[in-house]
């Protein structure tokens, strides 16, 4: 019984990050009004550059029991290899790991002794690019999900430091979205082409979730050994391979499926 409640914990814990997650891995697609695309082509080009950064990062969450905050650190490297590392509110010295060597993603929650795995290798496989919201964790596409129709540019802002270009879109209409949101605003650093802000807001503007980036570094050496992970004795070892495989197809079929006509 002790096994089943850990496991129900950690599945609870999993969706809550996965949600996160899921806001955390936003890309973008170019191809809508001449201004924002010349700015995407240039953001692109610049993010282009970058096969390396690490920073860290504090994510805001509207819930009922008022706002939640969390702070963490996130390392990225070309191909696919990521590692995010984040507190967990109100549980002391609780903390999570997502960790990828581009083969294997893991999600670890030591304070449960759980760790999830996702063998991306065989999504890459299977999917093809329809896999990279598994995989890849990169603050230069902060605009997948969104309709391109409805990406505005709005002009550019300082952040601190760092002049930011400012653009607004509203979500893609079809796909499964773990927390509702009508508008989303994003700030993109003009210099490097990566996000510094992104605010989503409800259908009556609340502000209902956010995340902003500080002390970023590109460009810098890390070890490949920093993406690797090796469950710690004891740990129980979920594997959802199967279960990301059908959340793919779902968001596939949502994604490209043809709305039915109208009536006539």
């Amino acid at each position: 019984m002790g096994g089943l409640t850990i496991l129900s914990k950690g599945e609870k814990m999993k969706k809550f990050i996965l949600c996160w997650f899921v806001f955390q891995l936003l890309c973008v697609s170019i191809s809508f009004g001449e201004e924002v695309a010349e700015i995407l082509k240039i953001v692109q080009e610049k993010a282009n550059q970058i096969d390396s950064y690490k920073g860290e990062f504090t994510l805001k969450m509207d819930t009922p029991g008022g706002e939640m905050s969390m702070k963490g650190s996130s390392l990225f490297k070309r191909q696919d290899k990521i590692r995010i590392e984040i507190a967990i509110p109100n549980i002391p010295n609780a903390t999570q790991l997502t960790i990828s060597n581009g083969e294997i993603m893991w999600q670890h929650l030591p304070f449960l002794k759980v760790a999830s795995r996702i063998d991306l290798a065989s999504l890459k496989k299977e999917f093809g690019d329809a896999y990279f919201a598994y995989s890849k964790e990169d603050i230069s596409k902060p605009l997948k999900d969104t309709e391109e129709s409805s990406i505005k540019y709005l002009g550019k802002e300082m952040m601190g430091e760092n002049e930011c270009f400012v653009l607004e879109a509203e979500p893609k209409q079809g796909t499964t979205q773990e927390i509702p949101f009508s508008r989303l605003k994003v700030w993109i650093d003009t210099t490097l082409g990566i996000e510094r802000k992104t605010v989503f807001y409800s259908p009556e503007g609340k502000e209902v979730f956010s995340r902003s980036y500080e002390n970023i570094s590109v460009n810098i050496p890390i070890a490949d050994t920093e993406f690797e992970f090796y469950p710690p004795e004891g740990t129980e070892v979920i594997d959802v391979t199967e279960e990301t495989k059908q959340y793919i197809e779902k968001e596939k079929k949502d994604v490209y499926q043809p709305l039915p006509s109208s009536p006539q």
